[in-house]
This record gives C-alpha cells, structure tokens and sequence, in this order.
C-alpha cells in the first residue's frame, strides 16, 4: 500500500534541506504509538536517559515498535524521501522519547554524527510553538514547528542543520516523539 504522507521541502541558504513530513505514520499505526507512548510512567520498557532522569527511551520491542522500524525501512516510507532528496536511502534505527517538564530548552546545534534524521511528534494536542526550531549557520532563528501529532521533520543532512527546542516541555504534559535515522547508500 502507498503512504498518503504530504511533505513541504524547505531549502535552506547553506543548501541543506528540511523537509516538513505530514500524515507520516498509517492512522492504526499512529494510534498504537500514541497507546504505547502512554505507557512511559509505568512500562518497563522505558528507561531514563543516562545524562537525566526527566527524558525516558523506549528500549523494549512490542510489535508496535517493530512495526514502526518495518514502515520506516520499508520501500513505501524510503521511496517517497529518495524521490524528493535524490538518494537511496537504508533505516539504521529509531527511539521513542519521551520528555518531561523540566529538561529544559535545547540549545542550538547539529548533530555530531548520522546522515538523514526525522523526529515526528507523537501527541494528542496541538502546542503550536514547542516543536524544533530551524536557525541558520548563525544561529538565528529562521521558524519553529508546531508539536502536533503526526507531524515533523526530516534533515537530509543532519550535521548540517542547525537546530534547537527553544521552550521547556509545558508543564503536567509529557513531549512524546520518536527520532529516526536513515544512511545513504550507493546502488
């Protein structure tokens, strides 16, 4: 079956490329990640990051989350990116985080490693300034996203693109999304 994801590109002026990904996940999909995501104060499956103890990994392998690795390395999830960025495109992993009030702003940075990386939200409500926002090389602010379900960004090259979450997680809510990684790959 064919994915229904709409997708903007948005061509940044050091050449780099976000792309702003729609409808990412099959709705029976995205209803089982929104149920496991429930699940982070009491599943066993999630455990605190190693640097602090207001961010949680999902580490287990439900079939929800095999499923969501399934549709990430799959050709009807790859192909759509491959046509837009010219490339071809292998999954390397993903995590589901979830964030808690109190862990702060994100500053300004790339990421020190990796190729293509996507992050899509996973929430029941709409929080319309709390997504990631874009800088540019001087890092100033170029938009920020909104934190609404189903939705988020793809980097083609994510060293390159300079980001941050400029706001805390809003108080009594749980900032829940999953973080993904593709290589590129010669063929």
């Amino acid at each position: 079956k064919s994915i229904l994801m709409n997708t903007n590109t948005v061509n940044l002026a050091n050449g780099y490329q976000v792309l702003l990904l729609e409808d990412v996940f099959p709705v029976d999909l995205y209803q089982d990640l929104l149920t496991l995501c429930e699940t982070a104060d009491t599943g066993q499956d999630w455990q605190s990051a190693e640097w602090t103890t207001l961010r949680k990994i999902y580490r287990g392998n439900n079939k929800t989350y095999l499923n969501v690795q399934d549709y990430l390395s799959s050709k009807d999830f790859t192909q759509h990116i491959e046509d837009i960025l010219g490339v071809n495109m292998k999954f390397v992993t993903a995590d589901i985080w979830a964030d808690y009030p109190g862990y702060g702003p994100l500053l300004p940075h790339c990421e020190n490693s990796g190729r293509g990386q996507g992050q899509i939200y996973i929430t029941r409500e709409l929080q319309e300034a709390n997504g990631t926002a874009i800088l540019n090389n001087d890092k100033e602010l170029l938009f920020t996203l909104p934190y609404r379900g189903n939705f988020g960004w793809y980097f083609d090259e994510c060293t390159k693109i300079m980001h941050s979450r400029p706001r805390d997680v809003v108080s009594d809510t749980v900032r829940y999304s999953l973080i993904f990684w593709h290589d590129y790959i010669k063929e």
